[in-house]
């Protein structure tokens, strides 16, 4: 499996999917909500807030997909990875990313493309992110996905996601293509 970790603007990047962290209240404010939303139109926000069912928050470790067609992605996966206080516990990411890992491989999906789950909105360093996909990369049977990517378009986030990398003695690739 190829593992690249990219500088780049995430919605320039086809994939079969997208994986990235909302809020509680789904609502894509910022970061690469606010970037999706833009670019889908506001019916994406509409699908992913009646998907609570009349509840007013998400939980955290909830998982919503919005399926896509004529994008340049099949599927999107919005993961509630941290709490209205912006805290993030690293157990959560993990089933979050076993979750999404699992079901894009049930799907037959070759390419994985996300953000580092629960660092901007939340308070996980993008080290323990790395280290929690590497072992999820690790323990599941993914027979189907061949290239994980994450992206970036922050230098310092990028720079931080290299060192955690070639801390860990991880064979991921690095692109910087901004």
């Amino acid at each position: 499996m190829k593992k690249l970790i990219l500088r780049n603007n995430i919605i320039n990047i086809p994939a079969d999917a997208l994986v990235y962290s909302t809020n509680v209240q789904l609502m894509m404010s910022g970061g690469v909500g606010g970037t999706l939303l833009q670019l889908l139109g506001s019916q994406i926000q509409a699908e992913l807030r009646n998907a609570l069912d009349n509840s007013a928050l998400a939980n955290v470790g909830d998982l919503f997909l919005s399926p896509l067609t004529d994008e340049k992605w099949q599927v999107i996966y919005h993961c509630v990875a941290a709490d209205p206080m912006y805290h993030t516990e690293p157990a959560i990411i993990e089933s979050l990313l076993r979750k999404v890992l699992q079901d894009a491989d049930k799907r037959g999906f070759k390419s994985i493309l996300m953000s580092a789950l629960g660092t901007g909105y939340g308070d996980l360093e993008s080290s323990d992110f790395l280290m929690l996909l590497d072992k999820v990369l690790q323990l599941e049977n993914l027979s189907k996905i061949q290239t994980i990517t994450i992206c970036t378009e922050s230098e310092s986030s990028f720079e931080d996601l290299r060192i955690a990398a070639r801390n860990l003695n991880s064979s991921w690739e690095f692109e910087h293509t901004y």
